[in-house]
């Protein structure tokens, strides 16, 4: 079956600006007739095939290219901050991203003959779920109740060959909390990881990129988010801390005395106490159980009274002016064994990568990429 190279066209409405609001007005059809051709439902016919060819300034071959070729192109996943949809620029930059990253594979201490492990059949189930995250949790070593480190939780995804970047894009500005590439070329993953996201949702985040790690070339899309969050909240507070936590709020009548409660457990576990109540709602629906509270907006408020530090600011030598790279270049290392910077330390000396280059694959400023560069050479 013919199908259009999207990867191509997207890119090149990127380099030209053009949003595909913008392309519907200059092709002279609906913003839903170029949607059914970027998401594969359609072909534009042969008129406006050339016009398009045209106006982006491809040619007919690169428009359909090879399915062998598109099906190697690197594959994204992610969410915005604060549940915003992610724009067209955005996923096209993820992409050029993953396509940069390619040139360190070579320089990855992985087994250079074995795919890593993947989950058979993951379904977006609540019994299911908590299935894999005990399994998940008996890999790492640690009980069912008990908390999970962060720098225990980040070692799996060495093991299963999915490299881990800290980042510092900011926080509520838009960027990403995470993103995930898989390039299928070299069957590698990596997970950009934002550490001015808060220190109580950046477990969440690690185990929400450890599910796309074990799942994604089987779930992709909303399917493969959805099954992601559902595997983050039941690695991090699964069905034996809920049972205890729901006996004990039960018989407890006032709303605010469980949210207090919900808070202390939450800060025990460094984990978010939004994300507790939400596993606490999916125990009792699983179990046709009474929800314990009905409405969240109290247990959001005195989640924002309780102002999280962000993870840059702990992790970092707890500094909160500018960041020396040096903290960066040992987190990287010692909380998340990333063999990104040991990889990138090998490019720049073999003078394969330069400012330029760490800025594409960092997506940071000019100025930082050169004291990067400086650092590692």
């Amino acid at each position: 079956m013919t199908t259009l190279n999207t990867q191509a066209i997207t890119e090149a409405m990127e380099a030209k600006g053009l949003s595909q609001a913008a392309l519907a007005k200059a092709m002279e059809v609906s913003r839903e007739s170029v949607s059914k051709w970027l998401n594969g439902e359609a072909l534009p016919r042969p008129d406006k095939l050339l016009r398009l060819s045209l106006l982006l300034a491809l040619k007919r071959a690169t428009l359909f290219g090879e399915p062998d070729a598109q099906a190697m192109q690197p594959q994204v996943a992610f969410r915005m901050s604060r549940g915003k949809p992610a724009q067209e620029h955005h996923v096209a930059r993820a992409k050029h991203m993953g396509k940069m990253l390619e040139a360190l594979v070579p320089e990855l201490p992985f087994d250079k003959f074995q795919t890593p492990a993947a989950l058979k059949s993951p379904v977006n189930d609540y019994a299911y779920l908590q299935e894999v995250a005990s399994f998940v949790r008996k890999q790492l070593g640690v009980s069912d109740a008990a908390a999970i480190n962060i720098s225990t939780l980040a070692g799996l995804f060495r093991q299963l060959q999915a490299v881990i970047i800290p980042v510092l894009w900011g926080h509520r500005k838009g960027h990403e909390n995470a993103i995930h590439v898989y390039l299928p070329k070299t069957s590698t993953t990596w997970v950009y990881l934002n550490l001015d996201t808060r220190l109580v949702d950046l477990k969440f985040w690690l185990a929400h990129e450890l599910a796309h790690t074990f799942t994604f070339t089987s779930l992709q899309g909303d399917a493969g988010e959805d099954f992601a969050d559902g595997f983050a909240g039941a690695l991090l507070f699964g069905e034996a801390s809920c049972r205890a936590l729901y006996d004990e709020l039960a018989p407890v009548r006032f709303v605010n005395k469980r949210v207090e409660r919900i808070k202390a457990v939450a800060e025990a576990l460094e984990i978010s106490m939004v994300c507790v109540a939400k596993q606490l709602d999916s125990f009792a629906a699983h179990h046709s159980l009474p929800v314990l509270i009905d409405e969240h907006k109290a247990l959001y408020q005195v989640h924002e009274m309780s102002k999280p530090r962000l993870a840059s600011e702990v992790l970092l030598a707890g500094k909160n002016e500018e960041v020396d790279l040096q903290d960066l270049l040992r987190v990287s290392e010692t909380v998340f064994h990333s063999p990104v910077y040991s990889a990138l330390r090998s490019l720049v000396r073999k003078r394969a990568a330069s400012a330029s280059y760490v800025q594409g694959i960092l997506d940071c400023s000019l100025v930082d990429a050169k004291q990067i560069v400086a650092e590692l050479a």
